[in-house]
């Protein structure tokens, strides 16, 4: 795992989570963003949790007008970039 942050040219800071975890693919970006989602439930049998991470992170950025995005790591997994304005 990574994590970095800059600021952004128009202001704000920009953090950066890298993992080298197995991923989610593209099309399911948007549903991990799901309260209560389990994405993978074949992977998932035996890791405690309630699906509800990328939820309240994504619901405190927005209450900070920013928001998060995810995309694919370049360590191999997932990237989640939060942007939060200045």
């Amino acid at each position: 795992m990574a994590v970095s942050a800059r600021a952004r040219a128009a202001g704000g800071v920009e953090i950066t989570v890298d993992d080298d975890g197995p991923g989610i693919p593209e099309a399911q970006y948007e549903d991990a963003f799901k309260a209560f989602g389990r994405l993978d439930e074949a992977r998932n049998q035996n890791e405690k949790g309630v699906g509800l991470g990328l939820a309240i992170a994504r619901d405190v950025a927005r209450g900070h007008g920013g928001d998060i995005l995810l995309d694919r790591s370049p360590l191999g997994g997932l990237r989640a970039v939060i942007r939060l304005p200045g």
